[in-house]
């Protein structure tokens, strides 16, 4: 699976944010190890209607259900995740959450201080 390279910002300094990668049907791993009230999920949809996108079940406790939503087709769309639900916390993708969606769905995270 892909994994996306989140963008960690410092207080008072310019950074460059990583470049989005398009999601897949198989599955885009994102790390969530770290505060997830402070990582913001950015979904750029180059696509002329919406497309649905899923977010996995973590394997945790509160892991209960995936998430489905739908990003505008032409449109940048931003979420943040509570961890406790998606976040795996154990096995080959512990400390990461799974994206489901089409290529022309593309993501990138940003981590405030």
């Amino acid at each position: 699976m892909v994994e996306i390279t989140n963008t960690k910002l410092k207080i008072n300094t310019a950074s460059t944010v990583e470049a989005s990668k398009a999601l897949s049907t198989s599955g885009t791993l994102i790390d969530y190890t770290k505060k997830d009230d402070r990582k913001i999920l950015i979904l750029l949809d180059n696509s002329a209607g919406e497309t649905t996108c899923t977010i996995l079940k973590g394997n945790a406790l509160q892991g209960a259900k995936d998430l489905s939503f739908k990003v505008a087709g032409s449109s940048v769309s931003g979420l943040v995740v509570e961890s406790g639900l998606f976040v795996n916390a154990q096995g080959e993708n512990k400390g990461k959450l799974v994206i489901k969606g089409a290529a022309q769905v593309k993501a990138q995270v940003i981590e405030l201080p």
